[in-house]
């Protein structure tokens, strides 16, 4: 299991967006949060197939890269208060072309059911990665608060805490506890960060990240770069849009 290459990507990708979402005020901070989920979407649809050792890889990464690309192009640009509005509608359109893909493939071909399923699953991920969008539009974070910084924090901790080779009924739950107190502690530093929607996140992030490492850990881990890299995307991207509705929630 390449632990490193998946912390490391992890790491990379939170690292990338907290930055991207202090690039400017307003629109600029905006645009820079959609090239670097964007880029990530990228990188994620072209390591989730070879993750499973799926066949057809290319088509999947095509039909997974595009869902991603439309999610997040919509998060962009959709009108407030309602930036996720092309989500779900990127998700089902990338569904459905990875069952055509299927198709195509033809009868009697190997792992198609296998395939089906895990485009559908990274459909959903990738495009959930268009959260992370939503969540700097919000008028906290357009005015750059110190919440995207909580939420990057808790995110590190919970992925440093998960490459301790520990079994996972201590690692999950250690995960999840400092993950919200990490994003706590980051919201009383800074102080202009409320600290209600903080904790939440670094709730959610916690259990997210906390729960791909018990799958990474029960599937016997990726053996590949790339699929190293997409495990490690997999928690930040999933991440997006649960928190996303958490801060719209508890902010208004």
């Amino acid at each position: 299991m390449r632990t490193k290459t998946v912390a490391g990507s992890a790491l990379a990708a939170v690292a990338l967006i907290v930055a991207a979402s202090y690039a400017g005020p307003g629109a600029a901070g905006t645009i820079a949060v959609w090239v670097a989920v964007s880029v990530l979407s990228l990188l994620f649809a072209v390591g989730w197939p070879r993750l499973f050792g799926l066949p057809a890889a290319a088509p999947i990464a095509a039909v997974l890269g595009a869902a991603g690309l439309a999610a997040a192009a919509g998060a962009a640009l959709a009108p407030m208060p309602q930036p996720l509005f092309w989500m779900a509608p990127a998700a089902a359109i990338g569904l459905i072309l990875a069952f055509l893909v299927q198709l195509l493939r033809g009868t009697g071909e190997k792992l198609r059911l296998e395939s089906m399923l895990s485009s559908a699953t990274g459909a959903l991920v990738v495009a959930s990665g268009s959260g992370w969008i939503a969540i700097d539009r919000i008028g906290t974070n357009a005015a750059d608060s110190s919440l995207m910084v909580a939420a990057g924090a808790s995110m590190a901790a919970a992925i440093l805490v998960c490459t301790i080779r520990w079994p996972d009924r201590i690692v999950g739950p250690l995960a999840f506890v400092v993950a919200i107190l990490v994003a706590g502690l980051a919201a009383l530093a800074f102080g202009d960060a409320p600290l209600l929607p903080a904790l939440a996140v670094g709730a959610v992030t916690g259990a997210v990240i906390g729960g791909v490492r018990a799958l990474v850990v029960s599937s016997g881990g990726p053996r590949g770069t790339l699929a190293a890299i997409a495990t490690g995307l997999c928690a930040v991207l999933g991440s997006g849009t649960l928190a996303y509705f958490l801060e719209r929630l508890l902010l208004g």
